[in-house]
């Protein structure tokens, strides 16, 4: 059973390691990176909005299109078959 052992300590040295990289940090830092984070975040936000609102209408027209389109001369199905070989 001595390999686990070393796999645990190896575990535990990982975990150290990974504890004192994450602390390289200072306070200042942080607190500009999390600054720059809700700053990309408010901006992008509405530009994030718009784009699935534009998105959405599209659909929601392109699916009254073909409602009024193809329903109306009595279809019901609308059946699409691409034959693509090689």
């Amino acid at each position: 059973m001595p390999a686990v052992s070393g796999a645990g300590s190896l575990i535990r040295d990982v975990r150290l390691l990974d504890r004192t990289m994450s602390n390289q940090r200072t306070k200042g830092q942080r607190q500009f990176a999390d600054a720059i984070g809700l700053l990309l975040f408010i901006v992008f936000l509405p530009l994030i909005i718009v784009a699935l609102t534009l998105h959405l209408l599209a659909g929601l027209f392109l699916h009254f299109a073909i409602w009024c389109c193809w329903c109306s001369r009595g279809r019901d199905v609308l059946f699409v078959y691409s034959d693509i070989s090689g």
